[in-house]
């Protein structure tokens, strides 16, 4: 009976040793992913979720339509979309200014239209670099706000003489983001800021990003 007893003693005592060395090798092992993970991170760029500037949500009515304006080489327009401050505002005396991403849209697509008009730029690092950033950037912000509006269609014949189903998407209404307050917003800003300097650390090209 006393062996029994023993052994039984025996064994629950081995199962607690196994077990704490179980759970001593997991915490190692969480702590070497927290060290690792530590170091990726500052490795990486960090990552920003600082909001959206203090304006009304409310959705206004905008009607798309094929504008004469804004075309291929009608560079003052394109400039005109920007304003004093190109997009960007400050928060308060201190900090560092901030691009709203509607701006980093329009200038993305804006450098898109300039390389296509001034071709020859291939090969050159930076303008490719541009290039390659603006088309993944709107892409991304495309697919963000995921406007599900419905245009109708209509049949376009391809030069292989089938037809398929096109939508030119203008005369529809869709329901937008008054961007017209948020430049009025962005407007005010600058002027609120207007004589206070920046205080930026300079960086070259794509070594900003």
């Amino acid at each position: 009976m006393k062996t029994h007893i023993l052994s039984v003693y025996s064994s629950l005592t081995l199962v607690a040793i196994l077990l704490q060395g179980i759970s001593l090798l997991n915490a190692l092992m969480v702590w070497m992913d927290v060290d690792m993970l530590q170091t990726i991170l500052a490795d990486k760029e960090e990552i920003h979720n600082l909001g959206e500037i203090p304006l009304s949500r409310a959705p206004v009515a905008m009607i798309f339509v094929a504008d004469k304006h804004y075309g291929m080489q009608a560079d003052e327009e394109w400039e005109s979309l920007f304003g004093d401050n190109s997009g960007f505002i400050r928060l308060d005396a201190v900090s560092n200014p901030f691009e709203l991403s509607l701006y980093h849209q329009l200038h993305c697509l804006n450098g898109l239209r300039k390389l296509l008009i001034h071709p020859g730029w291939e090969g050159d690092e930076e303008k490719e670099w541009h290039f390659r950033h603006c088309l993944n950037f709107l892409r991304q912000a495309i697919l963000c706000n995921g406007d599900t509006t419905l245009e109708p269609s209509f049949q376009y014949e391809l030069e292989n003489g089938t037809s398929v189903p096109a939508s030119h998407g203008t005369n529809v209404a869709q329901e937008c983001r008054d961007w017209t307050a948020v430049r009025s917003f962005v407007e005010n800003n600058g002027r609120s800021f207007r004589d206070i300097p920046y205080n930026l650390s300079l960086k070259q090209g794509s070594e900003q990003w």
